[in-house]
């Protein structure tokens, strides 16, 4: 396998990485971010990039072998498939087959985290998103190299990942026979489910929204299939009571608590947005700072690329699982069915649009080329 300097002369350097942990969590992000480089810049600009060469310098076929080497490893390390038709088997310095899929447990469907380390309980997961994230990363990375075999393998692990943390992690309704009334009453998200037992409180701390964003992260287009909205529902609520502070260890949270609230109230979401980046109030303005991971950008980005889901009544929403062609949304809990009907406009132009024409926007927007439908559109 694959391990970090430190993590070899440390096992705890490194979040335990020389002992194999959490290595689906940390090297998914450097799959995913070479993925989006060569998707973005193309092969050859992208592995002049991926190598940290300057643009207007030529790369060799060397230096390019020594980056798809690099990125074959890591996929080694934490995707292996079964088969060794791929692309990455004859780019594996070390020539070592690791084991397949090292992470995954195919009975349970999810992955355990815990590398080698003794857990009197068994092996255990904190952050299934970041499991899941892992291997839609190794999918994207298989796409860009036209890898089909490696993509389809990685998008099982993925689509098991999924099904586990809807299944194990999330709870959105307390009549489950799952886990025991007592513990689902008080909570909407399983923190950390190991083989033998499992936990409401994160590694690092007991505060609730710990566990819901820790589970949530990262955002990306794999979110939509993850986060369903029956599920977020009740985990917004609970965040936003464990958030009701001021303090700084937990205003670096809001970043995340807002792209979860997006999922199921992007009219909110965007308020939040724009207050962040607009606001007059100086005690707003001075608040601690958003995670350092996140931008205006790239909340504007994932709140505007919501699906519009305007809440049933006050304080009452409920999820209709997507917009129909139709552009009817049926919300149904229980016995209770109510038809809300949305007017989008019959042109794309964002002038067109209130909402998007306030905000200066230009061109189309409902839907954009890309075919995205902006908040704004409604």
């Amino acid at each position: 396998g694959i391990c970090t300097l430190a993590g070899l002369q440390d096992v705890n350097a490194d979040f335990g990485n020389g002992n194999y942990n959490d290595h689906h969590y940390h090297y998914g992000y450097l799959l995913y971010a070479s993925a989006i480089v060569l998707n973005i810049l193309g092969p050859d600009r992208g592995f002049k990039a991926l190598a940290g060469k300057d643009e207007s310098v030529p790369i060799s076929h060397k230096e390019i072998h020594r980056v798809q080497a690099a990125l074959a490893a890591l996929i080694a390390d934490i995707a292996a498939p079964f088969s060794a038709e791929s692309w990455w088997i004859n780019l594996f310095p070390s020539k070592i087959f690791p084991p397949v899929a090292r992470h995954k447990d195919f009975y349970d469907g999810h992955s355990y985290a815990s590398g080698l380390f003794p857990m009197e309980d068994g092996k255990s997961q904190e952050s299934v998103s970041e499991a899941a994230h892992c291997y839609y990363a190794v999918a994207l990375l298989a796409s860009v190299l036209n890898d089909n075999a490696l993509q389809e393998w990685a998008m099982l692990l993925a689509a098991t990942e999924i099904h586990a943390a809807r299944f194990y992690w999330h709870i959105h309704d307390t009549a489950t026979d799952i886990y025991p009334e007592q513990f689902t009453d008080a909570n909407s998200i399983v923190a950390v489910v190991g083989a033998g037992d499992l936990s409401a409180h994160v590694w690092f701390g007991a505060n609730p929204a710990f566990a819901h964003l820790v589970n949530a992260l990262p955002f990306t287009p794999l979110t939509e299939h993850l986060l369903l909205a029956p599920y977020v529902f009740r985990a917004v609520e609970q965040v936003g009571k464990a958030l009701n502070s001021k303090t700084n260890e937990l205003a670096t949270w809001r970043s995340l608590d807002i792209q979860l609230a997006a999922i199921v109230d992007p009219d909110a979401a965007m308020h939040t947005v724009l207050s962040l980046a607009f606001t007059d109030d100086d005690q707003l303005r001075n608040a601690p700072p958003l995670d350092t991971t996140q931008s205006l950008g790239s909340l504007l980005y994932w709140v505007t690329t919501r699906p519009y889901d305007p809440p049933v009544a006050q304080n009452e929403k409920m999820y209709h699982g997507g917009l129909s062609s139709n552009m009817w949304a049926h919300h149904e809990k229980k016995n209770m069915t109510t038809k809300v009907q949305y007017n989008y406009a019959s042109t794309s132009s964002c002038a067109e649009h209130p909402k998007c024409r306030n905000l200066g926007m230009t061109g189309d927007c409902c839907p954009t080329k890309a075919g995205v439908q902006l908040w704004c559109c409604v």
